[in-house]
């Protein structure tokens, strides 16, 4: 599970001055469109006559736009700015200077942190499309309201799920989406250490990637919980990545750095967090030992090894046994653990883990 310093919103302790609750309208408002005073007047504490009249401001202001009339009025935040640009990608094309030159104007008025976070995603994805994706054109915009920024950076080549697949011989897109989901995996460890999308997909608020008919979503929710979403789409060649992050966040890159570090003392990428909802295809239930198989590739370039079972109501006895009996006897190094567990989930785990006790 993230950091508590990782939520969408850093509610303030106490929110009183109006400069306090005019910012909570601008954090609240893209969730609650049609119920944004009562929202605020449940969380803030203010009546429902300030409320109005800090909304009003805002109105006034320019930064929230207002539809409708009394119950039917709803708001949301006016877009401050946005861009996009195309670009050929040739051999001296540089991701710092497509940096320097298309995004830096645009953060003048936002926090270091926040600059920080979004250069590095910004180049890394932008060095994805050089390195990787065989495409001859780049594709890349920019929104910016008075919550957000909102970025994407596109290609049109192979596809990143479609090389993946290729280059490590996987039978399914999906699959290469949880070996991508892992961390560590590049198709050029010569030259990349695989960790840009692994750590540019748990620094932003929202992260996620459209690749032929896969659609893959990292969404930060409030109390550090990740919301894990995969579905079907229309095909889309090559491939789009678009990041979205708080500009208030106090979030800072070195954070999630350290996050992946399994000790105080150790600054390297050996701890990873894996959604097991990528295991499985459509609405297939995870029982077999080739699932769990399939879970536990690459297992062994880390130390410590998160298993969210966050949307997996129940698992198999072979599927668990294979985990957390063959695997753990085999790899007694490797620290696994389950968060997010259902109760038939705890109480599987649970049984293997007893017999492969009785059995030492």
């Amino acid at each position: 599970m993230e950091s508590k310093s990782q939520q969408v919103v850093d509610k303030p302790q106490r929110i009183s001055t109006p400069a306090e609750i005019q910012l909570w309208a601008l954090l609240a408002a893209p969730e609650h469109p049609g119920d944004l005073v009562r929202f605020l007047v449940q969380q803030v504490g203010a009546s429902r006559q300030t409320v109005n009249k800090h909304i009003r401001r805002l109105v006034n202001d320019g930064l929230l736009i207002a539809e409708g009339k009394t119950r039917a009025r709803r708001y949301s935040l006016r877009t401050l700015l946005t861009e996009r640009q195309q670009l050929d990608v040739t051999p001296d094309l540089e991701e710092d200077r497509v940096w320097r030159e298309f995004m830096i104007p645009k953060f003048r008025d936002m926090t270091k942190n926040v600059t920080s976070i979004c250069h590095y995603g910004f180049t890394e994805m932008v060095n994805n499309v050089i390195s990787h994706s065989e495409s001859n054109s780049l594709s890349i915009g920019i929104s910016v309201d008075m919550r957000d920024v909102d970025f994407f950076v596109r290609d049109f080549g192979v596809g990143i799920f479609e090389k993946i697949q290729r280059e490590f011989k996987l039978e399914d897109p999906r699959h290469a989406l949880l070996e991508l989901s892992k961390g560590r995996l590049t198709t050029d460890p010569k030259h990349h250490s695989g960790e840009g999308i692994y750590f540019s997909s748990r620094i932003f608020n929202e992260f996620s990637i459209w690749s032929g008919n896969l659609f893959f979503r990292r969404t930060l929710r409030d109390d550090s919980q990740w919301l894990v979403e995969t579905e079907d789409r229309k095909h889309l060649k090559g491939t789009m990545v678009s990041m979205k992050l708080l500009r208030w966040t106090k979030r800072e890159l070195q954070d999630v750095l350290g996050e992946a570090a399994s000790g105080k003392e150790e600054f390297r990428f050996s701890r990873t967090h894996v959604p097991i909802s990528l295991v499985k295809y459509g609405e297939e239930n995870l029982v077999s030992r080739s699932q769990a198989k399939r879970l536990l590739a690459r297992f062994e370039r880390f130390k410590e090894i998160l298993l969210d079972f966050t949307g997996v109501d129940t698992i198999g006895q072979a599927f668990a046994d294979e985990i957390f009996r063959v695997y753990r006897a085999s790899h007694p190094e490797i620290r696994i653990v389950s968060v997010n567990t259902s109760k038939q989930v705890q109480q599987m785990i649970r049984r293997v883990s007893d017999e492969a006790a009785k059995g030492s």
